[in-house]
């Protein structure tokens, strides 16, 4: 049983961090804002920070995954941005995607080779795109393959709490309340309603 609770200070900056993941028992990286990401050895307390800018566009994330071999963050807004750990050490530009109502909010992997990321309505169902190559190429699965959605339907950056797997299984709760469910690593779907009350954006 705990009866104290200690807070330490490991990383102290003006960005703003949504985003974090243990690669390994020691290390946690994370991503946030104006392009900030990095490692902390949680051991050391050793601190490794860079940033990253696209053109002139300075990304926001929310989103990060890692498989054995690579860490992996996703930004929010439009053009939405994958990066990958690359070969020569720099983080390598992997998916990118235009549109007015393009908004990723989460990434997670069921194994080393494939894996998912998860976004608002765009062309009237949710954005859903899949690796299975451990990273290298995605792809993003067409609205003829999903649930039909709802307009303005999205997903919350919520740090990845909005999408669990499990096996070859993947749940996804969405802002009108919905779960969409594959069994077999996101090549179907299907979803059911929840009684979660959503009468409002930030509800679901």
């Amino acid at each position: 049983i705990f009866t104290t609770v200690e807070v330490e200070d490991v990383f102290l900056d003006s960005v703003s961090i949504r985003a974090i993941e243990f690669l390994d028992q020691n290390t946690l990286a994370f991503a946030g804002s104006e392009g900030m990401y990095g490692t902390v050895d949680v051991a050391t307390g050793k601190i490794r920070s860079n940033s990253i800018k696209y053109d002139s566009i300075v990304p926001s994330f929310r989103a990060v995954a890692h498989t054995n071999s690579d860490f992996f963050m996703l930004s929010v807004g439009s053009p939405a941005l994958l990066y990958k750990t690359g070969d020569n050490g720099q983080m390598e530009l992997v998916y990118t995607e235009v549109g007015e109502t393009v908004f990723y909010d989460s990434m997670m992997f069921w194994n080393n080779l494939e894996g998912l990321a998860v976004g608002d309505t765009v062309d009237e169902c949710l954005s859903i795109i899949i690796t299975r190559d451990g990273g290298a190429t995605w792809r993003k699965i067409p609205c003829n393959e999903l649930p039909e959605g709802t307009e303005g339907e999205g997903a919350f950056a919520a740090s990845n709490t909005n999408i669990e797997v499990m096996g070859n299984q993947a749940w996804i709760a969405t802002t009108t309340g919905s779960i969409y469910h594959t069994m077999d690593t996101g090549t179907t779907w299907n979803s059911i309603g929840t009684p979660m009350e959503n009468e409002v954006a930030t509800q679901g």
